[in-house]
C-alpha cells in the first residue's frame, strides 16, 4: 500500500515538473519570437496546405454560389521555435493558446481569393488550434464556414455537371516570400479529405476532384495559389419523378382524346389538358433557375406544351369540320331540286356525324363544300397518328442525347469512389 502510494506521489511530482517545465520552455521560445519578421527570412518559405471537407449545402442557381463547412490545415516550419525534447522529458510537441498565437507567432495571411463570404466557428470554444513540434514545425488547424462563388452551367438542367473551385492565395507575400501548395502524401495525392456527408448532399453529389498548384503574375509580383477543383453533378431522380413524368403523361392523356368519346367531349378534354399544361408549365417557371439561355428542361416542356396544343388544334378543327353546317351547300342544293326530305334526311345523318367518334378508322370520309375544306380534314385525320409519333420519335432523341452530352468526367480529376471516401 505504501508503494503504491510512493509510485502516485512520484508520478504527480514529475508530471507537475514536467508541466512547469513545458511552460518555461514555451516563454523562453516565444520571448525569441517576432511576428513581424516571418520564418526563414529572406529564403522563401513552403507553407502545406491540407483540407477535409465536412459538408457542402446552399446551392444558389441565381447568385451562382455555394457554401463549404471545412477544415483547413497550415504547414510551415519555424526554426526559430525548435527545442530539445529530453529538455522537457520528451515531450516532443506543445500546444500554443490563442493569445499568444495572435500576439507572438507569425501566421500566413492566407485567404480564399472566390470568397463571398466566411466565418470561423467557434461552438463549444475556439475553432482554432496550433501545435508546435520540436523540429520547429507548426501546425495550424482551422474550421470555418466558407460561401465562394461558382458559375453553374445549367444548359443541361437538371442532368448538369458543374465545376466549382477553392482558390487559396497568400494577401501580401509574393512566391519570392511565401510558397503555398497542396501537402501530399507518400502516393504523391493531395491530403484532401471529404466526408461522406460532404459527398451526398440532398440535391448534388460529389464525384471527383482535382487540387493543384499554380501561378498567378499580378502587377506586385507572382503570387502562389493552391486550388481545389470539385465536381458536383445533379440528382435528378426526383425530376424524373416530379417533372418528366407529368410532362409526359399530360400529352399522353391529350392523345387519348383524339379517338374516344363524341367531338365536342374530345374539344373539351384537350382544352383542360392544355390549361392544365399552362398551369404547370407556369408553375415551373417559379421553381427553376432563372438563366438567360434555354435548359434541357424548359425545351422538354415546350415540346409538351405545343403537343398538347396541336391536339387542341386539331379537335377543334374537326369538331367545326364535321358540324351539320359544314355541309350546307348539298343541303341548300338539294332543296334546289324539289328534295325536301332528302335534305331532312342529310341534316339527319350530319346530326349524327357530331356524336359520332371519327378518327383513323372511318369507313367513308364526309363530303365538303371545297378542296380546301377536305385537304384540311385529311391533314386533321393523319394526325391522329402523326403527334403521338413525333412525340415517341422526340423523346427517342431527347434522353440519348441529354445523358451523353451531359455526362463525364475530366480526365485529369480524381474520382472520389476510388479514394473509398464514399
Amino acid at each position: 500500500m505504501k508503494s503504491s502510494l510512493y509510485f502516485c506521489l512520484l508520478f504527480v511530482v514529475s508530471w507537475a515538473a514536467a508541466s512547469k517545465d513545458i511552460q518555461v520552455l514555451m516563454d523562453n521560445l516565444i520571448s525569441k519570437l517576432d511576428k513581424r519578421i516571418r520564418p526563414g527570412y529572406p529564403a522563401p518559405l513552403d507553407v502545406k496546405l491540407q483540407l477535409k471537407l465536412m459538408d457542402v449545402y446552399g446551392f444558389d442557381e441565381i447568385n451562382h454560389q455555394v457554401t463549404y463547412i471545412m477544415f483547413t490545415r497550415h504547414i510551415w516550419k519555424d526554426e526559430r521555435l525548435a527545442f530539445d525534447p529530453n529538455e522537457v522529458n520528451g515531450t516532443e510537441t506543445f500546444l500554443l493558446d490563442n493569445e499568444r498565437v495572435n500576439k507572438y507567432l507569425w501566421i500566413p495571411d492566407t485567404f480564399i481569393a472566390n470568397q463571398r463570404s466566411g466565418s470561423a466557428h467557434s461552438f463549444a470554444g475556439p475553432s482554432e488550434f496550433t501545435r508546435v513540434h520540436f523540429n520547429g514545425t507548426i501546425i495550424r488547424s482551422v474550421q470555418m464556414t466558407s460561401t465562394v462563388s461558382c458559375y453553374l452551367y445549367l444548359r443541361w438542367f437538371p442532368f448538369d455537371q458543374n465545376v466549382c473551385a477553392l482558390d487559396f492565395e497568400s494577401y501580401g507575400y509574393t512566391k519570392k516570400d511565401v510558397v503555398l501548395k497542396w501537402g501530399r502524401g507518400e502516393d504523391g495525392q493531395p491530403k484532401i479529405h471529404m466526408n461522406k456527408q460532404a459527398t451526398q448532399s440532398v440535391r448534388h453529389t460529389i464525384t471527383a476532384f482535382r487540387a493543384h498548384d499554380s501561378e498567378e503574375a499580378l502587377y506586385s509580383g507572382p503570387f502562389t495559389k493552391a486550388s481545389l477543383k470539385i465536381y458536383f453533378k445533379r440528382l435528378s431522380f426526383r425530376y424524373l419523378l416530379d417533372v418528366y413524368f407529368p410532362a409526359t403523361a399530360i400529352p399522353v392523356v391529350s392523345f387519348i382524346t383524339l379517338c374516344v368519346g363524341p367531338m365536342h367531349f374530345r374539344v373539351l378534354m384537350s382544352t383542360i389538358c392544355m390549361a392544365i399544361m399552362v398551369i404547370y408549365a407556369a408553375i415551373l417557371m417559379l421553381l427553376t433557375p432563372k438563366v438567360d439561355y434555354k435548359t434541357a428542361l424548359d425545351f422538354y416542356v415546350f415540346n409538351s406544351s405545343v403537343t398538347v396544343f396541336n391536339v387542341v388544334l386539331v379537335n377543334f378543327l374537326m369538331y367545326h369540320l364535321l358540324k351539320p353546317k359544314a355541309n350546307v351547300s348539298q343541303i341548300r342544293m338539294h332543296n334546289m331540286n324539289g328534295s325536301r326530305d332528302e335534305g331532312k334526311g342529310i341534316l339527319v345523318e350530319e346530326d349524327g356525324v357530331d356524336d359520332a367518334t371519327p378518327g383513323p378508322a372511318s369507313s367513308s370520309p364526309p363530303r365538303f363544300p371545297n378542296k380546301t375544306y377536305e385537304i384540311l380534314y385529311k391533314l386533321c385525320e393523319k394526325s391522329y397518328l402523326t403527334m403521338p409519333l413525333f412525340f415517341v420519335v422526340f423523346n427517342l432523341i431527347y434522353w440519348p442525347v441529354v445523358l451523353i452530352g451531359s455526362s463525364g468526367t475530366p480526365e485529369d480529376f480524381l474520382l472520389v469512389d476510388n479514394m473509398g471516401w464514399k
